[in-house]
């Protein structure tokens, strides 16, 4: 029957075994990426106590997971919430909760509540589903049970373990689905799901391409015999990310015997050891590190194998899983928690059948292949993937590229067979490491071992070497390496990598027998040599011997013996080059080249260099060099040998500082001496009186200086010597001294007191400070005064403390006077307390004994006068002090300073009351004011209300009252009235604050007031009209000025608009300016209320409601609208800036933007206003500062009104009589000139302008064409391009002759001289010169004047203008007579 049982598995196994072939091309099948691992966290629920309930729906959850968990309350009891820990959860009895990624335990809390009657079960019964798996190793799932209540759904998903493949869900055989997750709908039995997975071994999960970080150990599974023993592998991933350390717990099936003392960590240790640990029930704790924190080699692979042997009693056929629990790795110093992939150990079902099975270890791109299959095949076919294959039981193979690699085993004994393959990750060359151990060993197979030299050269030379090579060579072996043009290029790269640190390859000989030989053979050229000899510089051989062309040498002693320091004139030690080799003929030889020596010294030899005397003159080291050959069978040059030759220190050294016998002021002491070449230097200190030290205090100083902070104290005095050590000799310094200075010593010496003193009183203390020790500099001295209860300093109180710059000479005192109030409390103090520099600021001999305590004294503690307690208890009443922020205790008149907070008393007298910004509200109490001795009286920032008028003349009827008051703060309160009748009552105020309120001011205040503050008043000022210097009718606290008593300050405003300020006035010339900060212009529409803000005075901040007041189209703000309003507001639209300007004003057609539709409509303001809107005085009044000549003129001549412009002329405002709008014609260019005209009274107005910004230049200008009868020019305003006036005069002509025009005849003036070009021959010519009112400025007469040039000399230049010009030519009795206008300019 058990045969039976067997061949029936055996029969299984194998369909088993071909499905698992078969399904290798299913597109469910990835053998190199096995199912992640799912964690499951334990969920547990409890009650805070027994009887008070129940919970449902614990369980194991993966992360994220939405659980539904339940509490029922028993009767009685009333459910609180769910906790956990300290932190409360949930609220709800039922409610759905999200799995974290850790084990949780949450508690149900109840109250005892007996009028509760309970809460019933649900109605539903509950079910529960169990959930298996087909078999019981292939997987795993996101619940093993699960409860629940009737219709409840819930989900969950299958975890495949390693090697399996999961196939579908069934219930009673039946396939429900083959997909993930399964929902599930409770129904009204419990019920059982079954998982079916499908056994297919392949490799565990290799990293996928990417950066994303990955890891995770993974048990490979293993399928063998029974009774056999198998290497069972743990496998490590790590993709992007170093891992230097593992731990992990192992648990292998009862019955197995693991031989874990013989474990073996693979060729991924990096100088990595284990320790293991039993835990019993076959489970091992595993602990793999190394101290230097080196990571594994490699991103996946075998970590290590542990022996296993597999039990007898154990049935064919089956699997039995290998289980891990708390697994770790580490990276760098960050320890990790690591997935784990459980694995299992496979029997195989029949011993005659063939399995197979194998694992790889990888280094670099070398793989060996170890075998697990059936032993003893008749083949084992390997194809690695890569195109080549193999038949060795365990091969060893090396891959030319990088990359993902598919290799499979084909094992075959007979008819039977079978197959396995795995993926394996050949890493990018770019990141392959090397260091550790390796072998050198023909007889070995391994991925660390090579049997070849060049072989593991060439390996080492393609990765990064991050570590000693530790290379164990087997002993009685001889490995040849021929030096060649190809190993040459292999040598060079691995020099390249091992020259870059400080890295080495050490050969060691491993074994018993004969030291193993490296032989470096071949017919090669002394490059070739050069670059062996650079490679044995990183060699250190242990019993290794290696050979130069079969003859021995030591490379050791090779690569040591090469320099030799000697001093001048003293005699070298004796060179022997058998020492590397006895088998060599060595041959040496001067080498000029690299020899800088200019002593004598032999030049050749062979075998040794005997002793020799060499000398250096110089003050540098020198040196002697020689080339060593080896000559006979090789002929190289193997080493150079130097004698590095130091010269003897000369010269003397001095010490510079400090001087001899110098006093110093501090223990940091610079210490100076001169130089010696080539010294360095050794400093000795040693106290006066003691003996000079044999060691230095500091040796091996570089330079000249040296500050020492720590060896020298205050007081002594010192001995000191610099040595100067050089390699041969030393040279000595002369001894000097030094003293360093005695410090001072403060300490209080006397405190004095008046001998009467009470409570609460002001006093002077007066304390005496004297200085015992040596001069002390100027420093500050912070000195305190304190009170003791006793001579044992309880109850120490600090009363004040003052800090002073001073100095105080040996034996000196100063004194320091404390202006203290006694406290006024229930203690008794009985001494008072003087310390002296409290901060330790000066350095002193002894910082013990500054402080002094007076003798006993006694403090008389006095009752509040009833007076002024009756007075503090009706304040407290009228003010409502059980409202304030500190409040008094008015039960008793024991003068206790804690029951009155902001009191001060004098012997029972209240001398001062300071209670601001406490609360304090109602009518100011007048009884304060009764108070005869109070001195300060402070309730700023509080809410009480006064009329301080009213208060004097309350304050006149009183009796007594408060004349000795000299501090006065009422400020930030509701005040009104009169400041200087309140204040008058009080004749010793020296500091007054009224701040905050709504005073005014009548007279100057008594000038004994030295700290006045009137500010932030509530004042009146009346609005006014917008322009540059207003007039302000301002009150007269703002006009107060204290210091000279007078009302005769002028403070400055801002002007501010909500909460931004738009202007500033101020005083200038003697008057207000006004100047506003927008270049916009003024914004604000006329009559809007502002606050005008005074910035200045002893009532600044005080601010008044206020108002501007202007006219539309008043753009320059000059109180008229006329043609400069005109061009100012052009000038704003050109952007030019005008100052000043009102945007309001000129937003004559209301749009708030500025356009030439504003000039239009502000010109038809102008032109629609009743009068005359022309700039005053200009029609034909004297401008003053202007003379007549110099002023431009408009006439009309022959119909034509006409400009003669002294200057440039932009806008024009002209007035006509005698002609209408539609008898004017404008002669200007139209694109350049716009005119609009007004018909008036007798007449007409018209207004020419330039929207474009163009002007009329100085000289003459025909502006119209006039059709009227006896047309004449009225008014007339110019303005020029900057809305500046131009004066202008209205003339006629003054000649009333008829004119005749004389051809070619010109006149024109240079410089002082008047120039006539005549046409034609005068018998006599006449010249007279007008000016525009018609005076006759000159006359001239000539006779018989030639044709041509006639000049006319003016010894006076008349003044620069406009003038008439007339000439006259008489030839017989015929006249030709001629008028022009001439412009004379400077």
């Amino acid at each position: 029957m058990k045969h039976l049982q067997q061949l029936t598995i055996g029969v299984l196994l194998m369909l088993c075994t071909q499905l698992s072939l078969r399904a290798q091309t299913s597109p469910d099948y990835d053998p190199n990426n096995p199912p992640e691992p799912q964690n499951l966290f334990l969920l547990t629920l409890g009650v805070s106590e027994q009887s008070a309930g129940s919970v449902s729906g614990g369980g194991s959850f993966a992360e994220a997971a939405r659980v539904w968990i339940q509490a029922y309350t028993s009767t009685g009891f009333r459910f609180m919430y769910w906790k956990e820990n300290d932190s409360i959860v949930s609220s709800s009895a039922g409610f759905y909760y999200n799995m974290p990624a850790r084990h949780v335990r949450l508690t149900a809390y109840y109250i005892y509540d007996p009028s509760n009657p309970g809460e019933p079960n649900p109605i539903n019964p509950k079910h529960t589903i169990t959930f298996l798996a087909d078999p019981s190793l292939g997987g795993s799932f996101s619940y093993s049970t699960y409860e629940n209540v009737e219709g409840y759904r819930f989900y969950s998903y299958p975890y495949a373990a390693t090697g399996f493949v999961f196939k579908g869900w069934y219930a009673a055989d039946t396939l429900i689905q083959t997909t993930s997750p399964l929902y599930i709908t409770i129904g009204k039995t419990n019920d059982t799901i079954v998982g079916k997975f499908s056994f297919e071994p392949g490799a565990p999960g290799e990293p996928n391409t990417g950066t994303a970080v990955k890891y995770n150990l993974t048990a490979l599974t293993q399928t063998t015999e029974l009774g056999k023993t198998i290497p069972f592998p743990v496998y490590l991933t790590n993709q992007n990310i170093d891992v230097n350390a593992a731990v992990f717990d192992i648990t292998f099936p009862a019955g197995i015997a693991v031989d874990y003392t013989n474990s073996a960590l693979s060729s991924r240790k990096n100088g990595h050891t284990y320790s293991c640990d039993t835990l019993g029930s076959n489970t091992f704790r595993y602990n793999i590190s190394e101290p230097t924190n080196a990571s594994f080699f490699g991103s996946s692979g075998i970590l290590m194998t542990i022996p296993v042997t597999l039990t007898e009693a154990w049935e064919s056929g089956t699997s039995q899983p290998v289980l891990f629990n708390n697994t770790e790795v580490k990276s760098g110093s960050n320890v990790l928690d690591c997935p784990a992939k459980n694995g299992a150990i496979r029997v195989q079902a029949d011993t005659s059948s063939v399995f197979a099975s194998f694992f790889p270890d990888v280094f670099l791109n070398r793989v060996y292949f170890h075998n697990l299959s059936t032993e003893n095949a008749d083949a084992y076919q390997w194809s690695f993937g890569d195109g080549t294959g193999g038949n060795e039981r365990n091969p060893l193979h090396q891959y030319a590229q990088s990359g993902k690699y598919t290799v499979q085993l084909k094992v075959v004994s007979g008819a039977k067979s079978d197959s396995i393959q795995q993926t394996i990750d050949i890493a990018e060359q770019s990141i392959w490491k090397a260091s550790g151990t390796f072998t050198l060993d023909k007889n070995k197979s391994g991925v660390k071992n090579f049997t070849d030299v060049v072989q593991m050269f060439h390996v080492f030379s393609q990765a990064s070497v991050t570590g000693d090579l530790k290379i164990q060579v087997a002993a009685g072996q001889n490995f040849m390496l021929d030096v060649n043009d190809n190993s040459k290029a292999i040598l060079e790269a691995l020099l390249a990598k091992l020259q870059s640190n400080s890295y080495r390859m050490i050969f060691i000989a491993d074994g018993q027998g004969t030291a193993p030989v490296i032989n470096f053979s071949g017919t090669f050229t002394q490059n070739h040599m050069d670059v062996v000899l650079q490679l044995w510089k990183k060699m250190q051989t242990t019993g290794v011997v290696v050979q130069l062309l079969d003859d021995p040498l030591d490379i050791n002693v090779l690569n040591t013996m090469i320099l030799q320091i000697v001093c001048s004139e003293s005699v070298t030690d004796t060179v022997d080059f058998k020492l590397i080799s006895t088998a060599i003929a060595f041959r040496w030889e001067y080498d000029p080249v690299a020899t800088d020596n200019k002593g004598s010294f032999l030049l050749s030899g062979n075998e040794l260099i005997p002793s020799m005397t060499l000398t250096n003159d110089s003050t540098k080291a020198n040196k002697l060099v020689y080339a060593v050959l080896s000559t006979g069978k090789s002929n190289f040059r193997l080493m150079t040998y130097t004698y590095n030759i130091q010269p003897k220190l000369k010269g003397i050294v001095t010490v510079t500082q400090p001087k001899n016998n110098q006093k110093l002021e501090s223990i940091s002491v610079n210490f100076g001496w001169t130089l010696v070449p080539n010294a360095v230097y050794d400093l000795y200190i040693w106290e006066k009186q003691t003996q000079a030290p044999t060691q230095a205090l500091l040796s091996g100083i570089t330079g000249s200086t040296y500050t020492n902070t720590s060896f020298c104290k205050y007081g002594k005095a010192y001995y000191w010597k610099v040595v100067a050590r050089g390699t041969c000799n030393s040279i000595e310094s002369p001894v000097d001294s030094f003293v360093i200075r005695t410090l001072p010593d403060l300490q209080v010496t006397q405190i004095t007191y008046p001998q009467e003193m009470y409570a609460a009183d002001e006093i002077t203390v007066r304390v005496k400070i004297t200085n015992k020790g040596d001069y002390a500099p100027a420093s500050w001295v912070r000195d305190e005064l304190l009170l003791a209860k006793n001579a044992g300093l309880e109850g120490l109180v600090s009363l004040t403390a003052q800090s002073n710059w001073r100095s105080v000479e040996k034996d000196s005192s100063y004194f320091v006077d404390f202006k203290i109030n006694i406290p006024a409390d229930t203690i008794r103090y009985t001494r008072f307390v003087a310390k002296t520099d409290i901060q330790n600021y000066l350095l002193e001999s002894n910082e013990l004994n500054n402080m002094l305590i007076s003798d006993s004294m006694h403090i008389v503690q006095p009752l509040i006068d009833d007076h002024d307690y009756a007075v503090l208890k009706e304040v407290y009443l009228l003010t409502k002090g059980s409202y304030w922020n500190t409040k008094w205790k008015t039960g008793s008149n024991v003068l206790i300073a804690a029951n009155w907070p902001g009191v001060t008393f004098n012997r029972g007298f209240v001398a001062g009351v300071s209670l601001r910004s406490n609360h304090l509200t109602g009518k100011l109490p007048k009884s304060l004011f009764t108070l005869t001795k109070l001195r300060t009286l402070d309730l700023y920032d509080n809410q009480l209300v006064a009329n301080i008028t009213a208060y004097s003349d309350s304050l006149r009827e009183m009796t007594v009252f408060a004349d000795s008051l000299s501090v006065l703060n009422l400020g930030k309160n509701q005040l009104t009235g009169e400041v200087a009748v309140f204040v008058d009552r009080f004749p010793l105020l020296k500091t007054l604050d009224l701040s905050y309120g709504k005073l005014s001011l009548a007279k100057a205040l008594s000038p004994l007031i030295t700290n006045l503050n009137l500010q932030y008043q509530e004042i009146k000022v009346d609005s006014i009209a917008l322009k540059m210097s207003p007039v302000l009718n301002l009150p007269m606290i703002s006009r107060y000025n204290h210091g000279t008593q007078q009302f005769d300050y002028y403070p400055s405003f801002t002007l501010i608009s909500g909460n931004n300020g738009i202007a500033h006035m101020y005083y200038s010339n003697s008057s207000y300016r006004l100047n506003w900060w927008n270049n916009e212009g003024w914004m604000i529409p006329s009559g809007e209320q502002i606050t005008l803000r005074q910035d200045n005075g002893p009532a600044a901040w005080s601010t008044a409601p206020f108002k501007l007041f202007f006219s539309s189209g008043d753009a320059n703000v000059d109180q008229q609208i006329n043609i400069l309003d005109v061009q100012h507001t052009l000038n704003h639209i050109l952007r030019e800036n005008p100052k000043p300007y009102n945007f309001r004003a000129a937003d004559t057609y209301t749009d708030n933007s500025m356009t030439v539709q504003d000039i239009v409509s502000t010109v038809n303001i102008i032109l629609l206003a009743e009068g005359d809107t022309t700039i005053a005085g200009m029609p034909l009044a004297r401008v003053p500062g202007i003379e007549e000549n110099v002023r431009s003129t408009l006439s009309i001549e022959k119909g034509h009104l006409i400009l003669d412009a002294l200057e440039a002329v932009s806008a024009m405002d002209i007035s006509l009589k005698n002609v209408k709008a539609n008898q004017i014609r404008m002669l200007l260019n139209s694109s350049d000139y716009q005119m609009i005209v007004q018909n008036v009274a007798d007449g007409s107005r018209f207004i020419i302008f330039s929207p474009t910004g163009k002007s009329l230049p100085a000289g003459s200008h025909k502006l119209a064409e006039l059709y009227g009868n006896a047309p004449g020019v009225v008014r007339v305003a110019l303005s020029d391009r900057m809305a500046n006036a131009v004066p202008c005069r209205i003339t006629q002509s003054v000649t009333g002759l008829d004119d005749v025009e004389i051809s070619g005849l010109r006149a024109y003036f240079e410089k002082s001289d008047l120039k006539i070009i005549l046409p034609v021959y005068a018998e006599k010519l006449s010249v007279q010169l007008y000016n525009m009112q018609g005076m006759l400025i000159r006359s001239d007469e000539r006779e018989f004047v030639q044709e041509g040039m006639q000049v006319i000399h003016y010894t006076e230049t008349p003044a620069e203008g406009m003038y008439l010009l007339r000439l006259q030519i008489k030839n017989g009795d015929k006249y030709q007579h001629m008028t022009n206008k001439l412009f004379i300019s400077k």
